[in-house]
């Protein structure tokens, strides 16, 4: 099971392995240098104390293994999740599993309206992760597919994990998806419990 965990400047060499050429073909960016990972990291790190909080940058951690980082922008007209993982944890449902559990804490601990995500024409992938997560395709925009979600009340077709977290009391979620308590690497919001062309997907 992955969990969800805050970034630190530790990470910056994990971050580099996870935006390769490969996985970041489909993200309109070139991959990350090494000085650039740095500056992310140190970035992702400081947002975490920032209030409010304008995003969430949290990395796919499997038993200390860095695997991929999702993203909660807070900072647009319309909140926006983009996801991106190491090439080799694609097609394992770690995206999938991610993408669920940063709803639940959009529209449970943050309370949000609505959620967008895009994604490449050619990366099929991270249409399917979108769908299997509950997002509806609405059209497209500057070359990407783009999608929405709204919470359970507004959403039906939302799957039923992220629907009970909506209908459960939202600080014990939040406290169970998102704990502040976790092991070194975890500072906020952290332990989150749980190849096609693999799942990355673009927020713009």
């Amino acid at each position: 099971m992955i969990a969800l965990r805050e970034l630190t400047p530790d990470d910056a060499a994990a971050l580099q392995r996870i935006y390769s050429p490969e996985s970041t073909r489909f993200l309109g960016r070139r991959p990350m240098d090494a000085a650039e990972a740095r500056k992310a990291a140190r970035d992702a790190a400081a947002s975490a104390i920032q209030s409010p909080r304008s995003v969430y940058v949290l990395g796919l951690d499997l038993d200390g293994d860095l695997l991929g980082i999702i993203k909660l922008h807070l900072d647009r007209p319309v909140a926006t999740l983009s996801y991106i993982l190491r090439v080799d944890a694609w097609g394992k449902g770690h995206a999938t599993e991610a993408v669920r559990r940063i709803l639940a804490l959009g529209f449970g601990h943050l309370g949000l309206p609505e959620i967008h995500a895009k994604h490449h024409p050619d990366n099929p992938a991270s249409g399917r992760v979108l769908l299997k997560a509950g997002f509806a395709p609405t059209g497209e925009h500057a070359g990407f597919t783009t999608y929405a979600i709204r919470p359970p009340q507004a959403a039906g077709s939302m799957p039923r994990a992220v629907l009970m977290l909506g209908l459960i009391d939202i600080h014990a979620a939040f406290n169970r998806i998102i704990g502040r308590a976790g092991p070194a690497h975890t500072a906020g919001p952290a332990a989150v419990r749980s190849r096609a062309r693999g799942p990355t997907t673009r927020s713009g």
